[in-house]
């Protein structure tokens, strides 16, 4: 008998987790002239809901019905974000 056959951390293939990071002024000022308008939304979102341990749980499909767009949109949004090193993707 395998007590622990599946993964209780486990979240919907829907779902992203990330990390946030604190960038210093100057890298911040840059990016947000340089961020398009929906990742600004995105990092918005991420961080009202920002977890004790630094963590958002990021759902695509949430957050492009709340601004009227598509989870693919929102998805871009987020590689944008970890590509400025803003946010970066958390694995378990």
């Amino acid at each position: 008998m395998i007590l622990h056959s599946e993964n209780p951390f486990v979240a919907a293939k829907s779902t992203q987790t990330v990390t946030v990071f604190a960038p210093d002024d100057y890298r911040l000022s840059l990016l947000l002239m340089t961020l398009p308008a929906m990742s600004l939304r995105v990092l918005y979102y991420a961080l009202a809901n920002l977890e004790s341990d630094g963590s958002i749980e990021i759902r695509p499909q949430v957050i492009g019905l709340m601004a009227s767009t598509t989870g693919t949109y929102v998805s871009e949004s987020v590689r944008t974000l970890v590509k400025y090193k803003i946010l970066a993707r958390r694995t378990r």
